[in-house]
C-alpha cells in the first residue's frame, strides 16, 4: 500500500469512460453496456474520481478512436443501493482517483441484478450531459 485509503464521499462526482469505437454512447443514448465489466473487472468496474482527475485525465487510454466519459454522482448511485469503494492500488499502481463500484463484476455480469444496475446507472446518466469525445491517447509510460 502506498498511501491513506481516502473514503469516497456522497458529494463526489465519478467519472466512466466508455470508447468511441463502442458506440455504447450515440446519438445522444447511452447503453447499459457502458457499464459492463470486463475481465479485469474482477472487484468491480473502474470509476474515475474527480476530486482527483479531470474529464480529461480520466479519458486517456488505449482506444485510437478516444472515448466519452459519462458522469454519475456517488450519493445518487448510494441513494440506490449502488456501491462505490475506494480503489487505488491498480495493478501495484497508486491511483487515489480510482474506485469501482463492486456489485458490477465479472463474476457477476449476467445476472439479473447486474442488469438492473446498468440501467439505474443509465437512468442516473441522464441527470448529467455525457463529455466528449476525447481523443487523447494514453502513452506508454504512463
Amino acid at each position: 500500500m502506498n498511501g491513506e485509503l481516502i473514503p469516497v464521499d456522497d458529494e463526489e462526482l465519478l467519472y466512466r469512460k466508455v470508447s468511441v469505437r463502442s458506440k455504447w454512447w450515440h446519438n445522444g443514448v447511452l447503453s447499459s453496456e457502458a457499464f459492463n465489466p470486463n475481465k479485469n473487472d474482477a472487484t468491480g468496474i473502474s470509476v474515475f474520481r474527480a476530486v482527483f482527475r479531470s474529464v480529461e485525465d480520466a479519458a486517456k487510454g488505449p482506444s485510437p478512436d478516444g472515448y466519452y466519459v459519462v458522469v454519475l454522482q456517488t450519493g445518487e448511485l448510494r441513494a440506490r443501493g449502488i456501491q462505490v469503494n475506494p480503489q487505488p492500488d491498480v495493478d501495484g499502481i497508486w491511483d487515489d482517483s480510482h474506485a469501482e463500484l463492486p456489485q458490477i463484476r465479472i463474476a457477476t455480469k449476467r445476472s439479473t441484478e447486474v442488469e438492473e444496475l446498468k440501467q439505474m446507472l443509465v437512468e442516473f446518466a441522464k441527470h448529467r450531459p455525457v463529455q466528449g469525445p476525447f481523443h487523447s491517447r494514453q502513452e506508454a509510460a504512463e
